[in-house]
C-alpha cells in the first residue's frame, strides 16, 4: 500500500519570526535555519530575497499583499463619486453601471481600450478595494392605511 502524505495546514508567520529566520539563515544557511525553526526551506529563500520589505514593516504583520489601489486612480475616483451620488438619491448601483461609467471616464481621459477594458473582474475588485456593497435599500412594499390603529 502506498503511504499518503497528509496535507499540512497552511501557516502564516509574523515579520518578527521571519527576521529571526533570515538572520540565522545568513549565518548558517537556508537548510539549517529551516530545520531549527521548523519551516520549509522553500519559505526561507523568498524571505531572504524580500528581507528589506520584511524588516521594514510592523513586527506583527503576517502577509504582504499587492497595492490597494488600481492602475488608473482618476477613473477610480470618478466612479467612486458616481457611486455615492447614485446612493444619495436612493438609486441602485450594479456592476454593469460601474463598468459603463468607468469606460465613459476612460474615453474622456483618452485611455485606449487596449489598456483599460473594465471587465466584470475589474468591477468586483473595485467594489472590494473601495469597501462598497452592491445591494438595494429595502423598502416597504405596501403602506398601511392611516386609520389602521382604529381598525385594530
Amino acid at each position: 500500500m502506498e503511504e499518503r502524505r497528509q496535507k499540512s495546514k497552511r501557516l502564516s508567520y509574523t515579520a518578527k519570526f521571519k527576521c529571526e529566520v533570515i538572520r540565522y539563515a545568513e549565518d548558517k544557511g537556508n537548510g539549517k535555519a529551516a530545520a531549527i525553526f521548523g519551516v520549509d526551506e522553500s519559505n526561507v529563500r523568498p524571505w531572504r530575497k524580500h528581507k528589506a520589505a520584511i524588516s521594514g514593516c510592523e513586527a506583527s504583520r503576517k502577509k504582504f499583499t499587492g497595492p490597494k489601489k488600481g492602475r488608473f486612480p482618476e477613473i477610480d475616483g470618478a466612479v467612486f463619486t458616481f457611486f455615492h451620488e447614485r446612493r444619495k438619491t436612493g438609486l441602485f448601483v450594479s456592476c454593469d453601471l460601474l463598468r459603463k461609467e468607468s469606460i465613459k471616464k476612460a474615453r474622456s481621459l483618452n485611455i485606449p481600450q487596449s489598456c483599460f477594458k473594465a471587465g466584470k473582474g475589474w468591477a468586483i475588485r473595485f467594489v472590494r478595494q473601495m469597501g462598497l456593497a452592491l445591494r438595494r435599500r429595502t423598502t416597504i412594499s405596501q403602506k398601511l392605511p392611516k386609520d389602521f390603529e382604529q381598525k385594530l
